[in-house]
């Protein structure tokens, strides 16, 4: 191992790209500054050019990270580092497509690459390939069993394939193995409220966001469980309340305070504007257009209510709960037979 080669060990920077570390200022300095020195190299080492493409792609430049990848590949084509790394840095850059192939051939050269299966699987994931992304998580924590985001990543996948009892399992193995980690244990409680067991699930959130206070997404959810479950209207107000003054551009969470506005505190005019906040962040967004006709026909504005309804429908037509609040509105209007067509097509 050369000299910038072992510069880049000490700073942290391995021949495989590890997605989740987070290098220090002075980490990345060092790496900006064999970079340079490499850059004047005419014949640089594989090693050191694999490390390069760790640090690369810890400072954001995927394009960078992947040539570096590629330079090994045209001197070495078995190398399952510059593979793996390859196909890293084309995820990430949007192409998990182009991805796959990339991991496949890591995978050739080593069936048991615990990384390439999970990455592999994240990639499929993204490609809508739910299935086979689940066999490549369970092979990945087959060969390395201490693969805490395999075993994160197969329980997520199963919590959405509506298998809770296992996803469960994978995800207590998951936080068994990284405790620190408030991904696991907001996904840990998401699952226990799938289970209906929701003491257990504000439990796993609170775990959660005393890891990241600063996270919209910990309060919002949090927000949902103490709103919709636990009847705890108060405190979830505080939540939603919360994930917008550290995340104004949430829309779910200006949608949840609206709904939490109309229904709880029955302030119809200020749901509005939370609600006329998530659509200007998302004019597309279904939920918030049927909620702001819920509040203007509460304020008994049903011509425009009955106009938010219909833009709800519009962009999702088997929105049965849209259809049965349009058929409302209608009757407020007495336009009854229109009203029972809605109320078929809400059934």
């Amino acid at each position: 191992m050369n000299s910038l080669e072992s510069v880049l060990e000490e700073a942290g920077f391995g021949k495989v790209i590890d997605a989740e570390a987070r290098p220090s200022r002075e980490q990345m300095a060092l790496g900006e500054e064999v970079a340079a020195e490499v850059s004047r190299l005419e014949d640089p080492a594989p090693g050191l050019l694999l490390r390069l493409s760790d640090f690369e792609f810890k400072r954001g430049n995927y394009g960078k990270a992947a040539e570096y990848a590629e330079a090994v590949l045209a001197r070495d084509p078995d190398s399952r580092e510059a593979w793996f790394n390859k196909g890293v840095a084309l995820r990430y850059s949007g192409r998990p497509r182009d991805a796959v192939p990339c991991y496949e051939r890591a995978l050739a050269l080593d069936p048991g690459f615990a990384e390439a299966l999970n990455s592999m699987g994240v990639a499929l994931d993204d490609l809508g390939r739910e299935r086979e992304a689940v066999e490549m998580y369970r092979r990945a924590v087959e060969a390395d069993p201490d693969h805490y985001k395999a075993w994160y990543n197969l329980g997520s996948a199963l919590n959405e394939a509506g298998e809770q009892r296992e996803a469960l399992e994978c995800l207590r193995q998951a936080a068994q193995l990284k405790g620190d980690d408030a991904d696991i244990w907001n996904n840990l409680g998401r699952v226990m409220d799938s289970l209906g067991r929701y003491g257990d699930a504000l439990e796993c959130m609170e775990r959660a966001l005393a890891l990241d206070p600063r996270d919209p997404k910990l309060w919002d959810n949090r927000g949902f469980l103490l709103y919709y479950r636990l009847r705890r209207h108060a405190e979830a107000v505080e939540c939603f309340e919360k994930a917008v003054e550290l995340d104004p551009g949430y829309k779910k969470a200006w949608n949840n305070l609206g709904v939490a506005c109309t229904f709880y505190l029955g302030e119809n005019e200020r749901a509005l504007g939370h609600f006329e906040r998530a659509l200007a962040l998302d004019p597309g967004y279904a939920p918030a257009w049927n909620n702001r006709g819920l509040a203007l026909k509460g304020l008994g504005r049903f011509e425009e209510a009955l106009e938010c309804f219909e833009r709800a429908l519009e962009i999702d037509p088997g929105n049965r709960r849209a259809w049965r609040n349009k058929g409302k509105v209608l009757e407020s209007l007495n336009r009854f037979e229109e009203a029972a067509e809605c109320f078929e097509k809400g059934q």
